[in-house]
């Protein structure tokens, strides 16, 4: 194979790989040597059978990577040649492989299309050579970042520019050899990425308005009321209050001192000052606070309110209408960030002064509020949570079945009398140590909700209720996770040994009640519990310290018939050969250190294990 084809594919291959072996090739591009076509999903049939490509994320990735291997084999192999010498173009204009490849892997694509058309007959189908060849020509479609330049450009230079004029404007600014429909379908994708990515400069608000939020937040001021605890921790939470400053990212303080964002206990995002930035205002005082920008980036500016503004009923009638908008459509929880953009572009210098807090406008709107969403009904926070539980199900589980199975389970928990028999059903499939887990987490959330913890002891009652044996093993521990929560840590003991006794080699219920008799200073019933399932602690780090205290510990070098070191005055056989003696507190200190620590990250809040079951 040719060398510069090795170097692109692959990076490097040891002198003994032979590329041109078709085999060799096969596992090349399927496994290894830093390939970007690798995935070890290719010849998974079982995972992959049932996949929902039409609306499920990861499989459209599947399908990007599938795209990627079979242009990586086509460079490979040399056929057809125009695709090796047009990456090789590529190469020449300066993209990286990785822009070669979406390159390529578009134009692919493109050719695919025309192949799987409707108005394309089965028999003839057959991949057109010179339209594929048509198609690398055109390339190279405009870059991500020129595409996304383009759009922020147009969206700043009218905020709320509806999505159906934006895509065509764009298009028209990138020009390109290639035909409209493909830039068209470029623009739209890298449209997606620029919303819908954790960091995308974009929001899209109802309906189809798309804005720019980091150029709207100059000149904003947004109030919220200033708590003790963050006095003394040095952050300030934004919350819904300040929502949408969480676009400012890292900023200078007016007066000196720079603001890092840092993410706070609750999972809100904060601001994080120099010593002492928040000691000069009033605990539980209204605090507002302006964010201006330049081109040196955001700089922030805080101030007491001295007498809170009245609300304005005005100003409720608009919160209202925002949040009518929308949640008309998906009829799901409206995200505080949204409701401030609304207003914003509904009423230009709304926020140049001091406002109540949007959590006072809002209240006053009828609306509820949780965290940073708002509803005005049971049923809203109903589609809402199973949307989050469908997002958990998708993004944890990789095969189809599982993930239907787990909704399935979710949705009988949902239910105020489930079916007995879906009962029945739903404990055989909770035995799946990696389902249960991801149920768990569906049912309970990470907010300790008082709502979701009373749903989530139901549903457990009911399982135990159609379940005996070893059958209730998962309702079980599902119940003891509820009692965790609940601050109930004795009883969550209790029903975890009650269910090991059920069914004694089931993971989940070993590796969580060994981290319970590890906290509760039993270091050897600890390491048995997690022996029992297959797991040696000396090979895991986080184990590792817990197997050290749980050895037999003190005479050592003491002969069985001489008397025990302890001085009860017993043969040391009969006193403290075998039994397990805890080190002094100095040496255990790294064991106490790490007992919060791994609670914490391994599984102490969702019912997951430090580890993924087999």
């Amino acid at each position: 194979m040719d060398p510069a084809k090795i170097e692109f594919l692959f990076g490097s291959l040891p002198a003994r790989v032979d590329p041109d072996d078709p085999e060799t090739l096969r596992i090349l591009l399927d496994e290894g040597f830093g390939s970007p076509f690798a995935s070890e999903d290719w010849d998974d049939e079982e995972d992959n059978e049932d996949d929902d490509e039409d609306d499920d994320e990861e499989a459209m990735e599947a399908v990007n990577r599938l795209l990627r291997r079979l242009v990586a084999d086509q460079i490979a192999t040399g056929s057809p040649p125009e695709v090796w010498a047009t990456a090789q173009r590529l190469l020449g204009l300066g993209l990286d492989g990785a822009g070669v490849l979406q390159n390529l892997s578009f134009a692919f694509s493109r050719v695919m299309g025309e192949l799987f058309g409707d108005e394309v007959d089965e028999e003839e189908r057959e991949l057109d050579p010179a339209l594929y060849a048509e198609e690398l020509d055109r390339l190279p479609l405009p870059t991500v970042g020129a595409v996304l330049e383009e759009l922020v450009g147009a969206v700043r230079e009218e905020p709320g520019i509806p999505l159906a004029e934006l895509i065509p404007v764009v298009t028209a600014r990138l020009g390109s050899g290639m035909r409209r429909k493909d830039v068209v379908g470029w623009v739209d994708e890298v449209f997606g990425m620029a919303v819908l990515g954790e960091d995308g400069p974009l929001a899209i608000l109802a309906p189809s308005r798309v804005v720019h939020p980091g150029s709207l937040i100059g000149g904003v001021t947004l109030s919220r009321r200033l708590t003790g605890e963050e006095q003394r921790a040095g952050v300030l939470v934004l919350g819904a209050d300040l929502a949408l400053f969480g676009r400012a990212g890292p900023a200078e303080l007016a007066g000196g001192g720079r603001l890092e964002p840092v993410e706070t206990g609750g999972g809100d995002l904060g601001w994080r000052g120099p010593g002492g930035w928040l000691g000069g205002f009033e605990a539980e005082g209204l605090l507002a606070v302006t964010v201006t920008t330049g081109t040196d980036g955001a700089r922030i500016t805080l101030a007491a309110v001295a007498e809170p503004p009245a609300i304005d009923p005005e100003l409720v009638g608009a919160v209202r209408a925002a949040y009518d908008r929308e949640v008309e459509g998906p009829g799901l929880p409206v995200d505080a960030e949204s409701i401030i953009l609304h207003l914003i572009l509904a009423r230009p210098g709304v926020f140049s002064r001091p406002q109540p807090p949007l959590s006072d406008l809002t209240a006053a709107a009828g609306l509820e509020e949780r965290g940073q969403l708002f509803a005005h009904g049971a049923e809203v926070w109903a589609r809402g949570r199973q949307l989050e539980q469908a997002e958990l199900v998708a993004g944890e589980l990789p095969r189809e079945r599982d993930r239907r199975a787990a909704l399935a389970i979710l949705a009988l928990a949902s239910q105020e009398e489930p079916d007995p028999a879906g009962l029945v059903d739903a404990l055989d499939v909770l035995h799946d140590q990696a389902l249960v887990s991801v149920v768990a987490e569906g049912l309970l959330g990470i907010e300790d909700a008082g709502e979701d913890l009373e749903r989530t002891a139901a549903f457990a009652g009911a399982l135990l209720g159609a379940g005996e044996g070893e059958d209730s093993a998962p309702a079980l521990w599902l119940a003891a996770l509820v009692a965790e929560r609940r601050g109930e840590p004795l009883a969550a003991q209790a029903l975890l040994e009650e269910a090991l006794a059920a069914e004694p080699g089931w993971g989940p219920v070993n590796d969580r009640l060994a981290w319970y008799r590890s906290d509760r200073g039993d270091a050897a019933g600890a390491v048995a519990l997690w022996r029992r399932v297959g797991i040696d602690p000396r090979s895991v780090p986080e184990l590792r310290v817990v197997e050290r205290m749980g050895r037999p510990g003190g005479g050592v070098g003491l002969g069985r018939n001489e008397p025990c070191w302890c001085g009860s005055g017993r043969k040391f056989k009969q006193c403290h050969l075998d039994r397990t003696v805890l080190p002094p507190l100095p040496e255990r200190f790294e064991w106490l250190y790490g007992k919060p620590v791994a609670y914490m990250s391994g599984g102490g809040r969702s019912g997951r294990s430090w580890r993924s079951w087999p």
